[in-house]
């Protein structure tokens, strides 16, 4: 996150987390919220013409985690035909009720949604250069907690799912698609076993444009800036760390590249602020005994 708008940060395979594309602006950039697997997932064959990127990107995945029953999908796709299916996950990774998800089309946002029926699909946003990022589709397989909701907002309904809070393990996942209130106040507030230790700054959807959402220490959620038109706003894809972050230093000749891997993190870029703070998340596939 970048306030108002997203930019496109590539983790490499040698652990550096890269500023690729996007407007920088304010003078800092947010890494919350970058999730991916780092062990076995399995490929899952891509549909209505999309296909793997190829050379040095990764190919489309998933990961099902049968103890925290989450599941992630990551990965690059060319485009093929837009508004259809890309990819359907199998029956043991899909979501109770549909989810909205904002995934990077280079200096762009696009809205991808994952259906009950485990179809994938490009909706709105961002739609140039001939790919599409999945990486960062992480959600539970289960129906969570309800979260109240506050100051005149309110659940979407239909098809789209509650607001709700998934502890797995060393993570709470929020999900759901809620309709406006009062903008720039609390919209509910998370449990007190699935609070940061810091405030946290995630993009979230709101149809093709991207909005700036935190969570406080306090576990109140709240815009900040961005996308608040259609009357709605999907708060899925906030995860939320429950272990001890560490630190590390940003390398001096480009201080949007990161020495180590990091999945959740956050760093404020000037001369005052020289670490950044993580949460490792991995998903790791169970063995069969």
């Amino acid at each position: 996150n970048n306030n108002e708008g997203s930019l496109r940060v590539d983790v490499l395979k040698n652990g550096q987390i890269r500023h690729v594309a996007g407007t920088f602006r304010h003078n800092w950039l947010n890494l919350d919220g970058i999730v991916f697997s780092r062990k076995n997932p399995t490929s899952i064959n891509a549909q209505n013409t999309w296909r793997n990127y190829g050379g040095s990107y990764g190919s489309v995945t998933y990961s099902a985690d049968a103890a925290s029953k989450t599941c992630e999908l990551e990965g690059l796709m060319r485009a093929g035909t837009w508004g259809k299916p890309m990819v359907t996950l199998p029956s043991s990774c899909r979501p109770p009720k549909r989810l909205i998800f904002s995934v990077n089309n280079h200096q762009r946002t696009a809205r991808v949604d994952v259906l009950r029926t485990g179809q994938v699909v490009w909706v709105a946003g961002g739609r140039r250069h001939g790919w599409l990022s999945l990486s960062g589709i992480v959600f539970s397989r289960v129906k969570g907690q309800a979260m109240p909701l506050s100051n005149g907002w309110r659940n979407y309904n239909g098809s789209y799912r509650q607001l709700t809070v998934t502890k797995a393990g060393s993570m709470c996942l929020v999900s759901g698609l809620i309709r406006g209130g009062r903008w720039g106040k609390p919209m509910a507030t998370l449990p007190s076993n699935c609070r940061p230790s810091g405030r946290l700054i995630f993009n979230v959807n709101n149809h093709q444009h991207t909005a700036r959402v935190d969570v406080l220490r306090n576990g109140q959620i709240v815009w900040v800036a961005g996308g608040k038109r259609h009357g709605w706003l999907s708060l899925t894809g906030i995860l939320v760390p429950l272990v001890p972050s560490a630190s590390f230093n940003i390398l001096p000749k480009a201080v949007a590249a990161v020495a180590k891997a990091v999945e959740i993190g956050r760093a404020r870029l000037n001369s005052s602020h020289i670490t950044i703070s993580y949460a490792v998340f991995c998903l790791k596939k169970k063995k069969q005994k």
